[in-house]
């Protein structure tokens, strides 16, 4: 899975779904329906998600998730995030300390 880039501070969301997706991310935006910050509820239908109640996404089993990080300092700022095999692609380019702490996730088949 290649790594897309955001195009602007908000649309993460349509990035992570490009990647999950294997496209292009100015597809995801027509298919979200704009370029701004988007919800679980406009990111999952997409992928035929629900989300799935783990306590540590380790004990998951999944080498694919689709995840949405929470700024601690203010619960309205939301991220998301693609893990893939070990490895969190995040495009915004954040580092592993930078990263805000996991909300939830769904596990992708």
């Amino acid at each position: 899975m290649q790594l897309i880039k955001q195009i602007n501070g908000t649309t993460c969301g349509q990035a992570c779904l490009a990647m999950l997706l294997n496209t292009i991310i100015e597809d995801t935006i027509e298919l979200v329906g704009h370029d701004n910050v988007t919800s679980d509820e406009e990111i999952c239908p997409h992928l035929q998600l629900k989300a799935e109640k783990y306590c540590n996404p380790k004990d998951s089993g999944a080498n694919v998730r689709l995840q949405l990080h929470q700024n601690p300092e203010d619960t309205n700022q939301k991220h998301w995030t693609v893990y893939y095999f070990g490895k969190t692609l995040d495009p915004a380019g954040f580092s592993d300390k930078k990263r805000w702490p996991l909300l939830k996730f769904w596990n992708i088949r």
